[in-house]
């Protein structure tokens, strides 16, 4: 069966205005979190996935000479993430903490675009520990652990 000239456009027009919705639902999404100090991600102007991973780790201004990187700030970081939990809660959204082999997550899940993930490497929260070395043929490498605080991130002053 073929679709009719008048059929197409009526399916063309519905996705247009599905399509919009979705652009109007996420700008008032991500307005709200600017107006509430919370680090937005560069595109969200023009892009409306309802997946969205946010890196908000804060860096020192002076290089490290030794590693020749930036530091990472842990106590502005720790206030992004908390700009994110607290306005989180003042919404009622669900409030997920999550740890992976190198990133701490905060991840809101019932949020009016879906999923939402705000991270910095698990330093923010963790420290490295060296527990021990294990031999690799024709090295030794160090074996780390990570020693977790509980962050209270609504506690912290933003």
């Amino acid at each position: 069966m073929t679709e009719t000239l008048t059929e197409k456009v009526v399916a063309f027009d519905e996705a247009c205005r599905d399509g919009l919705a979705g652009l109007v639902k996420s700008q008032a999404f991500w307005r709200d979190a600017m107006e509430n100090g919370v680090q937005i991600p560069f595109d969200a102007a023009d892009d409306a996935r309802p997946y969205r991973w946010i890196n908000v780790a804060q860096y020192l201004n002076d290089r490290d000479e030794e590693t020749n990187a930036y530091p990472l700030d842990v106590e502005a970081t720790q206030r992004e993430l908390a700009k994110v939990v607290q306005w989180a809660k003042r919404r009622g959204w669900k409030i997920e903490k999550k740890y992976d082999d190198n990133d701490f997550k905060i991840i809101l899940d019932d949020t009016p675009i879906g999923r939402v993930e705000w991270y910095s490497t698990r330093q923010v929260v963790c420290k490295r520990i060296q527990t021990g070395t294990k031999v690799i043929p024709e090295r030794v490498e160090p074996e780390y652990e990570y020693q977790c605080d509980k962050v209270a991130f609504l506690k912290v002053e933003v």
